[in-house]
């Protein structure tokens, strides 16, 4: 160690810096304490990742104790890290936040992570190169092993996704958007399909429009009542040729026979 320079043990006292040049004033430990605020020195980083086009800042939190190097003159000072403390660390938070999701791997060797004093914690594992974020709310964004873009919520009622103009959501393969209640689109949904484009329930399906529902279909361009009050038309056909090719029972016929007028009746 140079010889003009000294370790010393100092508490944080405040990270405001005028400068905003990641400068924390600092009060030393049997030298400075009890001292006036405005005569307590500021201490710079004395490590850090700063280099053309990149730099980062993770300022210790005040009234946490740090290592520091301070020169015989008592006018230089540079601060290392943080004091370790054993008590302090406990890794227990780490994994409880990872095990509510079990695709994680929380072993500990394998884990790098930052936790906030709020409870949000960063995490990257170095086995697989998973990534990602656990908010205090319970939100757990990641990335998972196999590169796949995982949110999980909890104690939460929506997730919001906003975009000023856009938002483009596509998969080679599926897209499944599921409601165990119900799904809301407000203003305009398109859904654009280059092969074809297939609605199932296993309960009803439910078309409603104030105005008109436009149906394409080739060149040709029909409203959803026309289609339907076609298909309505063909279905009493079929109910009054009798059954000996269609084979319609009497109570389908009954039955089409009393909705035929209120499915007209609703279509115009």
């Amino acid at each position: 160690m140079n010889n003009n320079l000294f370790l010393k043990t100092a508490k944080v006292i405040s990270v405001d810096d005028v400068d905003k040049k990641g400068k924390i004033q600092i009060s030393i430990e049997s030298v400075s304490e009890g001292w006036n605020k405005d005569l307590l020195p500021w201490a710079i980083p004395l490590i850090s990742n700063v280099a053309d086009g990149t730099m980062e800042m993770h300022l210790p939190k005040v009234n946490s104790q740090v290592w520091v190097l301070v020169d015989k003159y008592f006018k230089r000072f540079y601060y290392i890290s943080n004091r370790y403390f054993y008590n302090l660390f406990d890794f227990s938070k780490v994994s409880g936040l990872l095990n509510k999701c079990n695709k994680i791997d929380t072993e500990y060797k394998n884990i790098d992570f930052k936790y906030y004093l709020d409870g949000t914690l960063l995490f990257h594992n170095n086995s697989d190169g998973s990534s990602g974020i656990i908010t205090n709310q319970g939100t757990l964004v990641y990335i998972d092993k196999d590169g796949n873009l995982v949110k999980e919520i909890e104690n939460n009622e929506n997730t919001t996704i906003k975009g000023d103009k856009n938002e483009i959501i596509k998969g080679k393969e599926n897209i499944e958007i599921n409601g165990q209640s119900s799904t809301t689109y407000k203003n305009k949904c398109t859904v654009n399909c280059e092969s074809s484009y297939e609605c199932t329930s296993q309960g009803s399906i439910t078309l409603k429009s104030k105005t008109s529902s436009l149906v394409e279909i080739g060149n040709t361009v029909t409203t959803l009542g026309a289609i339907l009050t076609e298909l309505c038309q063909d279905l009493a056909s079929l109910t009054t040729q009798g059954t000996s090719k269609t084979q319609t029972s009497p109570i389908l016929t009954s039955q089409m026979t009393m909705l035929l007028p209120k499915i007209k009746a609703t279509l115009k």
